[in-house]
């Protein structure tokens, strides 16, 4: 079973995208914070991560970084998780690796197509 990593200041979001995603056959590990996320990355070793941008303390781009400087969570792919249409942000991280982009609004079956794309190995999302 695949093991995914949300990484998320909005509880509601957890627990929603924690609910489907299991439901589609996935092994999910959630943190409210980077620092939570930093840790279970390094302890579960998640096959995939999604990672919101804004979040206090550590924001997206600080995690990213972090987890990209890490021979341990270097190689995983990661998604940005974004409320905003404006594209610039997902555009930078196109730039820095990340795999793709989800939209936080709940486009469901589009995360799980991405989501399954990536860990199938295809192209970015």
């Amino acid at each position: 079973m695949k093991k995914i990593l949300i990484i998320d200041d909005e509880q509601d979001l957890l627990n929603a995208s924690k609910i489907y995603l299991e439901q589609a056959g996935y092994q999910v590990f959630t943190a409210e914070n980077g620092i939570e996320g930093l840790k279970l990355a390094h302890s579960k070793q998640p096959d995939l991560i999604l990672l919101d941008i804004n979040m206090p303390e550590y924001d997206g781009y600080s995690i990213f970084h972090k987890l990209k400087d890490d021979k341990k969570t270097a190689n995983i792919p990661i998604f940005i998780l974004t409320a905003s249409e404006i594209l610039k942000e997902a555009e930078m991280f196109f730039k820095l690796g990340v795999q793709g982009y989800l939209m936080k609004r709940w486009e469901t079956e589009r995360w799980i197509k991405k989501i399954e794309a990536v860990l199938e190995g295809q192209v970015k999302g």
